[in-house]
């Protein structure tokens, strides 16, 4: 079987993201550009206002002066305080002066100032603050020129995606949302604990960011410990939560070989996630009727019917529901999915009663394994060739349940690696569940009598193990 269907290519559709994204940076970048260049390189010595009193005082906060004033506090800009003498700057206390005011700058800042002891006059403080916004443009003008040259590279890159592509369909089966692992969760909340108290110390930080007050840097620093402790526990519990992810679903798959499962009542009813048909499990083989589908959702809903609800009536009502989702024009359903949705298994149909020998359909075993919550998806996958049932779209995909075990087992049906693939459970999810493999973020291995065999990769020959 091909296996393979026409889907959106998600890498183009990301690709065009990162390209708007980087042309609204880009367009920004320009913005600010403008408006800094122009109203800073514009800034003459004439613009400047002047303002006479008595120095009282001269302070030295961080990277600039504070020059007090008649009750008033000035700031020397820190670009001109970086060419100030300190020594000369303490001789002009109780000294007339003039001070220069910043036009462009928040309230208090100064340009310069001129006494009879020493001054820093106000042409050669515009000089200074426009050399400083030249280098600020030639920074802003390679930042830019770097987001201009990114934002060419993914816009040719989006331009030479195509907007359909193959896609197979065991990875899109296995693209379903996940429920997060108990101990993930409760990793989740302890790391809300340095988030939430990194919130609560952003504020007071704020208030004080303007006086250059000590308690700045204090908040500052516990703001920065808040999230440094959220990535420490990041690195540190999440190998902790892996292993504990890796002993839960292998605690899991112990049970479907367990005594109280074989002693339990198990439907034989089973959905084929490739061609979205249901069969009833039998000695000889798989059996297709349409009254499967009804069965197989009674059984996946009925534990959460209130008690005492008719069950046949909700069998009329599902049975009712199929008959006229398949009576529909296949146009209607196509405007009811998502955009990016795709029914890979549309068109796939089987005659009422067709029995799929086990002979016939060489039964082996594919997983898809995760780096996070569920590990270890297991499916039982016919080796179909295209001749076979032509009617099928895909090969059939039965994902592993206590009930489909139950039935393999029952029936003594042959499925390679199955047994080979439980046994070492625990070694393969160490082996294949790590972030990322291969830089994907799932795993997909085929396991056959011959060996495991790691899907979709560029290397795809087989690993010969050996059995005991």
């Amino acid at each position: 079987m091909r296996n393979v269907v026409a889907v959106p290519n998600q890498k183009r559709h990301g690709h065009k993201i990162l390209a708007i994204l980087l042309g609204v940076m880009f367009v920004l970048m320009i913005a600010v550009f403008v408006i800094f260049s122009v109203n800073t390189l514009s800034l003459n010595a004439e613009d400047v206002q002047e303002v006479n009193g008595t120095i009282t005082d001269v302070q030295r906060r961080q990277s600039a002066y504070i020059i007090a004033m008649d009750g008033e506090e000035y700031r020397l800009l820190p670009v001109v305080a970086g060419e100030a003498d300190e020594d000369l700057l303490q001789a002009i206390i109780g000294q007339s002066a003039t001070l220069y005011i910043y036009p462009q700058g928040e309230d208090g800042d100064i340009l310069g100032f001129s006494t009879t002891i020493y001054s820093i006059e106000k042409e050669q403080g515009v000089k200074l603050v426009k050399d400083n916004a030249i280098i600020g443009c030639w920074v802003f003008g390679v930042i830019t020129l770097i987001i201009l040259a990114f934002e060419i590279v993914y816009l040719v890159k989006f331009l030479k995606e195509k907007d359909i592509v193959r896609g197979d369909v065991f990875k899109l089966m296995n693209t379903r949302q996940l429920m997060i692992s108990q101990p993930r969760q409760h990793f989740l909340r302890l790391s809300m604990l340095p988030l939430i108290f990194a919130l609560v110390f952003m504020v007071p930080m704020c208030i004080y960011s303007e006086t250059e007050s000590v308690l700045f840097y204090v908040f500052l620093g516990l703001f920065l410990g808040c999230f440094l402790g959220c990535l420490i526990l990041m690195f540190s519990l999440l190998p902790a939560i892996r292993k504990k992810e890796i002993e839960m679903t292998d605690k899991a798959l112990a049970t479907l070989s367990s005594e109280e499962n074989f002693n339990a009542e198990h439907s034989n009813i089973v959905m084929d996630v490739g061609n979205f048909l249901a069969y009833s499990v039998e000695e000889d083989g798989l059996r297709y009727r349409e009254e499967n589908e009804v069965d197989f959702i009674i059984n996946t809903i009925k534990n959460d019917l209130p008690e005492g609800e008719d069950i046949e009536e909700y069998r009329a009502m599902i049975r009712e529901d199929i008959r006229e989702s398949k009576n529909s024009p296949p146009e209607q359903n196509k405007k009811g999915r998502k955009k990016a949705e795709v029914n890979y298994a549309e068109g796939s149909t089987l005659v009422e009663e067709t029995i799929l020998p086990y002979d016939q359909l060489k039964l082996t075993t594919k997983v898809c394994f995760r780096h996070a919550n569920e590990l270890m998806d297991i499916f039982i996958c016919s080796n179909l060739k295209e001749e076979q049932f032509p009617t099928l779209k895909n090969d059939i995909f039965l994902e592993l349940t206590y009930d489909l075990y139950y039935f393999i087992k029952k029936y003594n049906i042959k499925v390679e690696g199955l047994d080979y693939c439980l046994k070492n459970r625990k070694a393969l999810m160490e082996k294949y569940c790590k972030c990322f493999t291969g830089g994907k973020e799932f795993a997909y291995v085929e396991f056959s009598d011959d060996g495991e065999r790691q899907l979709f990769k560029e290397n795809k020959n087989k690993i010969k193990i050996n059995r005991k």
